[in-house]
């Protein structure tokens, strides 16, 4: 549903976050359709539409080639993030983690190591 709400729109950002939540902190359940377009529609989407369109063959086409490309930089489960940055890419995995990679995020370029571990 996030690749047919467009993942680089704000929409869809505002999609993606909307889903992590719901799945990472309030545990809930996304092979169920109902909850995912559910979550789809709180955020001002037409969820049942974004539904029918991440069945579409070219949807369900994009979804593949954004995962093997993820395979290939050594993704290996969910949630996954990525920091960007010109020297290196940093990879965090695991929901204990996202607040890591958020520090990481907003630390200026080149600045040396991570930020201490949260005790979260």
């Amino acid at each position: 549903m996030t690749i047919a709400a467009g993942p680089n729109t704000l929409e869809g950002r505002k999609l993606v976050s909307a889903f992590f939540h719901a799945f990472w902190a309030l545990d809930q359940d996304p092979t169920d359709t109902a909850v995912c377009v559910n979550i789809a529609t709180q955020c001002g989407l037409d969820g049942q539409d974004l539904l029918n369109k991440a069945n579409l063959p070219e949807t369900k086409k994009a979804l593949q080639t954004q995962t093997d490309a993820a395979l290939q930089q050594g993704v290996f489960g969910l949630p996954m993030m990525a920091v960007h940055r010109p020297e290196k890419t940093e990879w965090f995995w695991g929901n204990d983690r996202m607040l890591w990679a958020f520090q990481a995020a907003l630390k200026p370029f080149n600045s040396g190591a991570l930020p201490p571990k949260s005790k979260l």
